[in-house]
């Protein structure tokens, strides 16, 4: 991988080392070093913002973009949310302006398909563990009974989803303004659509009862931060500003949510 990288960023006549080798380790490596930590020279298309663009040439691709190959659907999604919570960086990198945003949104909608069934199924639980307090407990019956699910599973699954994907654009559409003020430039939407999307991978930390969700929340968030910052190719201070204003308009949404979990 390094000498297709030596060869695209070096001179053609300075293939052999100091030595009369044909590679010079010492030179190989300085030049290596040179060039993850600051580009080509001072000739990086990001040196001007300070961005440290040591990503910007990852290699493999978004599983979910290229599946069903190499190994199918199912290994697909799992390896693109094991890269999204433990390589956002390296990850985000990847996503490339004007890429299609179909199979992000699909994504996103088996994440939130699979939050949904697995909510029904711990307040499901909960019920049935409450159910012989409530039998002598009148305030606790009346409480339950209030919390019992009114729909289907298919019909609150259909409307969640539905949910969930207004909220994914509107969000995608605000935080693009606000970044398209903070960099000076318009920002592609495809790129923040695709980084919010494929954010959510972290909320399958519904699975764990009790603060399994509250923990996916601000994993989520930390990995919006991070696919930002690396796929629009900001500084952190040009990231944390333009997520300030939506951070802002959500608040008392935020504040809802930790309440809840909190009860």
């Amino acid at each position: 991988a390094y000498e297709r990288e030596h060869g695209r960023f070096a001179p053609r006549g300075s293939a052999e080392g100091k030595n009369g080798s044909s590679h010079d380790n010492r030179d190989e490596d300085g030049r290596r070093e040179a060039f993850g930590r600051h580009g080509d020279a001072g000739n990086g298309p990001h040196d001007e913002h300070g961005y440290d663009d040591d990503y910007d040439h990852a290699e493999g691709g978004i599983p979910w973009e290229t599946a069903p190959e190499p190994d199918g659907w199912i290994a697909a999604f799992y390896q693109t949310c094991m890269r999204v919570m433990f390589g956002a960086q390296r990850f985000f990198s990847q996503v490339q302006p004007g890429s299609p945003q179909m199979r992000a949104l699909i994504f996103y909608l088996l994440v939130s398909v699979v939050q949904v069934i697995v909510e029904r199924v711990w307040s499901g639980v909960f019920m049935s563990l409450m159910a012989p307090s409530a039998a002598s407990d009148p305030q606790l019956e009346k409480m339950l009974l209030m919390l019992s699910p009114q729909m289907s599973l298919p019909m609150v699954v259909l409307i969640k989803t539905g949910m969930s994907v207004i909220q994914l654009y509107v969000l995608s559409a605000l935080i693009n303004f606000t970044y398209g003020f903070v960099r000076g430039s318009r920002t592609d939407f495809s790129q923040v659509f695709q980084v919010l999307a494929y954010s959510a991978a972290p909320t399958l930390l519904c699975v764990v009862p009790l603060l399994g969700s509250l923990v996916g929340f601000v994993w989520m968030f930390a990995c919006v931060l991070i696919g930002c910052r690396a796929a629009l190719k900001l500084t952190w201070p040009q990231t944390l500003m333009g997520l300030a204003p939506v951070v802002l308009l959500l608040a008392p949404l935020i504040l809802q949510i930790f309440q809840a979990a909190r009860m």
